[in-house]
C-alpha cells in the first residue's frame, strides 16, 4: 500500500498531563494526577504479572479510559506500525519543532508529501489548554517510567528528543 502517515509525538510526560487535566476539566477524575499515575503503573505491572488479567481486545487500550500513561509508550505502537508499513512511509513530527517552528516543519511535511509547499498565513494557536504547572514528585515519576521505554523508541527511529 502505497500512503504516506504523518504521525505527532509529544513529550509522553506532558501528553499524559495534558490528558489529565483536560478529563479533570469533565470531572473523569476524583484523585490527583499523581494517585492516577500510580495507580495505572500498578495495573501496568499487574497486567505484567497476571497475563490472564489482560483482555484479548486489541482494541482494549483505545477503550479504557484511565490510560494516561500507556497511550505515552510510542515504541509499542510504532513498533506495530513498522510491521505492515514501511518506515519510509511515515513523517514523525515532534510537536515542540511544529509548535515553535511551524511553517519550517509544515515545510518538511509539504517535501513529504511531494506536494508544492504553501505559506500558512495564520499559525496563531488554538485550541490551547489551560492548567497548572505539573510537580516535580509526577513528573520524576513518569520521566522514571517512561526513560527505558523512549530508549527504545529512539533506537527504532534513529533519532532522540529532548524529552
Amino acid at each position: 500500500i502505497n500512503i504516506k502517515l504523518i504521525i505527532i509525538l509529544r513529550n509522553p510526560v506532558e501528553k499524559a498531563y495534558s490528558t489529565y487535566s483536560q478529563q479533570l476539566s469533565f470531572n473523569e477524575h476524583t484523585m490527583s494526577f499523581e494517585e492516577t499515575v500510580k495507580a495505572e503503573l500498578r495495573r501496568i505491572e499487574l497486567s505484567k504479572n497476571y497475563p490472564e488479567l489482560n483482555s484479548n481486545d486489541p482494541d482494549f487500550g483505545n477503550h479504557v479510559m484511565h490510560n494516561l500513561v500507556r497511550h505515552g509508550i510510542y515504541f509499542d505502537y510504532l513498533n506495530e506500525w513498522f510491521k505492515i508499513f514501511p518506515k519510509k512511509q511515515f513523517f514523525i513530527i515532534d510537536s515542540e519543532k511544529l509548535k515553535n517552528s511551524t511553517q519550517d516543519t509544515l515545510d518538511d511535511v509539504f517535501k513529504f508529501l511531494d506536494v508544492q509547499p504553501h505559506k500558512i498565513s495564520n499559525l496563531s494557536k488554538i485550541n490551547v489548554g489551560q492548567y497548572t504547572k505539573i510537580d516535580d514528585s509526577s513528573k520524576k515519576i513518569l520521566t522514571d517510567f517512561y526513560l527505558l521505554h523512549n530508549e527504545k523508541l529512539y533506537n527504532l527511529l534513529g533519532s532522540r528528543y529532548s524529552w
